[in-house]
């Protein structure tokens, strides 16, 4: 960036093969590898309500588009191909390559979308807070999770109830998904995993766009201001990491349970 100053990244790096080719040979250890560009499932569109938290828009409806979802959040591998020097990132709490990307704050977050846009000629971005929750529970206002109301600890990533003490790899959840025969986040039927979303409560939380709850916002007039995180993380205690749990932060805030997860407009 200081290099480029501010202009997009697309008019300082050329559409190489190299780039995109590695996201669809993204490590998972020594010897496997995943495509990133096949792990996005489906949302369909449709007029999202907000349950009875958070309690300032209780009830606020807002219409959404159609988009794609990742089916996990962006991984060390990942994220180091478009900055390689974040390796030195990594510790006890996610050290694998498949592992979620720690230590990103949302202008990181944001230039990568950038980056993965440029690279691919497809638009990427942060979800917004209504997206995000829409696409974990759809219409079924007021549910905690996306299965209903009760604590599955194999498939909530937190503190408390999965005993987590570090962050969990892709590899770990999609085992964690498959062990529970005939339960599956309703995105499965398509492309991806085959075992829909993953990781939406607990693991990391998870970065949105807009700056205020229920609106898109304008990102360029809105330096400095707070963020939402959603999903909860490993850190957290499984009530933290319902549906509906948001938490606001300065968007340069960095640390070892908040991570992000990318959507395909």
């Amino acid at each position: 960036r200081e290099l480029i100053g501010n202009k997009p990244f697309h008019q300082a790096y050329s559409k190489a093969s190299e780039p995109r080719e590695s996201l669809m040979k993204l490590r998972v250890g020594k010897d496997d590898s995943w495509n990133f560009l096949d792990s996005f499932y489906r949302i369909d569109g449709g007029v999202f309500e907000y349950g009875k938290e958070p309690e300032k828009v209780a009830g606020k409806r807002v219409r959404v588009s159609s988009f794609q979802m990742a089916d996990f959040p962006v991984t060390n591998a990942l994220f180091e191909l478009f900055c390689p020097s974040h390796r030195r990132e990594r510790n006890e709490y996610s050290n694998r390559d498949d592992d979620p990307v720690l230590y990103v704050s949302w202008y990181m977050a944001m230039e990568f979308c950038d980056w993965i846009s440029t690279v691919t000629g497809q638009n990427f971005g942060l979800p917004t807070d209504y997206e995000w929750e829409w696409a974990v529970r759809g219409r079924n206002k007021d549910r905690r999770y996306w299965w209903g109301n009760f604590v599955r600890k194999e498939l909530i990533w937190c503190w408390d109830e999965a005993q987590a003490r570090k962050t969990r790899s892709r590899s770990e959840s999609i085992k964690a998904h498959s062990s529970r025969e005939g339960l599956y986040h309703p995105t499965k039927e398509q492309k991806g995993t085959g075992y829909g979303l993953m990781d939406l409560h607990g693991n990391v939380w998870e970065w949105t766009s807009n700056i205020e709850l229920g609106k898109r916002g304008d990102l360029k007039n809105s330096e400095g201001s707070p963020r939402y995180l959603v999903g909860g993380s490993w850190y957290d205690f499984a009530i933290g990491t319902r549906s509906c749990r948001r938490f606001d932060v300065s968007p340069v805030v960095r640390n070892n349970y908040i991570g992000f997860r990318i959507v395909l407009r």
